[in-house]
């Protein structure tokens, strides 16, 4: 999360409105944080909050196998 569309913990902070070392331990998984959390930070970045929840190297656009293959 640190440079994510160029901005800095402490301005992601900032603009969340919560301490910019609970955003470090996110960064560092020393905190999880709760849905209400996500969804402060996903309106700063723009982005939908479902987009934390999917793994890494996933495109948030991927769809589940079929079940009837």
């Amino acid at each position: 999360m640190r440079h994510v569309k160029g901005m800095s913990q402490e301005e992601l902070a900032d603009r969340a409105d919560i301490d910019r070392n609970y955003v470090g331990k996110l960064e560092r998984e020393e905190n999880a944080a709760t849905v209400d959390m996500l969804e402060k930070l996903a309106v700063v970045l723009e982005i939908d909050p479902a987009e934390f929840l999917q793994r890494k190297g996933t495109p948030a656009d991927a769809t589940e196998p079929s079940a009837d293959k």
